[in-house]
């Protein structure tokens, strides 16, 4: 403060409070997103090179470098990877956090793509501690348990959403409203109507994969692996076309 009282902090110093006081709450709402590598345990089991963990750091530097436009100071959103898990948070539950949530998401499905990964996750709202200001990080919560819960079920490639999110989809942007669809899943234990986010037709800093170029990529996928990862695209194209 000055003699008269005057907050002389900059604009950039009290955003990073108020973010930093955000992810200090342990009660506050985020979202959360929750997803697997699919066919790790296979990737580590078949690593006679060792060219897995070569693979994998390529796979963190390029995310991260992506994911760098929201990391600069006290960000709105992080991530965590523990094992074959990537864990992004919000440090609320506002419109623009979604937004945030969208573009982050996409960008995460579209690196491990790139390195032939095809991932599923679950986008959850509600509770979640992400303390990453210690050096013993912490990142747990009901939150993330929901998103675990359903990506576990899921029996295809991509990105749903957890009940606890669904009341939220109606009241966003039309920018970001249009990338979710309320549809016939597949799941483990059965076909389950919700939210699918169609993260290839959403812009980041590159232009959209598209879906004939998601569905061509699918397919080539499909070629090198057995029945059960086949099973696997075969569901991930009839949701992406919504024909299930």
């Amino acid at each position: 403060m000055t003699a008269g009282g005057v907050d002389n902090k900059t604009v950039d110093q009290k955003f990073d409070q108020k973010t930093g006081r955000l992810w200090k709450n342990e009660h506050k709402d985020r979202l959360v997103f929750i997803a697997d590598i699919m066919g790790f345990k296979e990737l580590v089991r078949n690593d006679s090179n060792g060219e897995l963990a070569a693979k994998l750091r390529q796979f963190m530097t390029d995310l991260y470098k992506r994911l760098s436009p929201f990391k600069s100071g006290m960000s709105h959103i992080r991530v965590a990877v523990f094992s074959d898990s990537i864990a992004l948070a919000t440090d609320s539950t506002s419109k623009d956090n979604w937004r945030r949530m969208a573009r982050a998401v996409t960008i995460l499905m579209l690196t491990a793509k790139s390195f032939d990964m095809p991932m599923k996750g679950c986008i959850s709202k509600g509770r979640f501690i992400f303390d990453q200001d210690t050096d013993r990080p912490l990142f747990f919560g009901p939150a993330g348990i929901d998103a675990h819960l359903q990506q576990e079920e899921m029996f295809f490639f991509g990105v749903s959403v957890h009940k606890s999110a669904e009341n939220d989809i109606p009241t966003l942007n039309d920018e970001i409203k249009k990338f979710f669809r309320f549809v016939k899943l597949p799941f483990k234990t059965g076909h389950s109507r919700h939210y699918v986010f169609d993260w290839h037709l959403v812009r980041t800093e590159r232009d959209p994969l598209g879906e004939d170029e998601y569905i061509k990529w699918l397919e080539r996928y499909e070629m090198d692996n057995n029945a059960r990862v086949r099973s696997y695209v075969i569901n991930t194209i009839e949701a992406v076309k919504d024909v299930i």
